[in-house]
């Protein structure tokens, strides 16, 4: 999906991504992904504990 939504002059990250796996591998890209995955960790338990452990009520 990333691929077809990137233009010809701007890439977006999942691209820059692919592209740098292809051409050669630094560890540049491994920080990158790392971060992506605790930031969607930390915002995660962000919405958790701003929902305030609300359950939807039972029958």
């Amino acid at each position: 999906m990333a691929v077809f939504l990137a233009g010809y002059s701007n890439k977006t990250l999942p691209v820059k991504i692919w592209e740098s796996i292809r051409l050669e591998f630094t560890p540049v890209i491994a920080v990158a992904a790392t971060v992506m995955i605790v930031l969607a960790l930390v915002l995660f338990a962000a919405a958790q504990l701003a929902g305030g452990g609300r359950e939807t009520p039972t029958r």
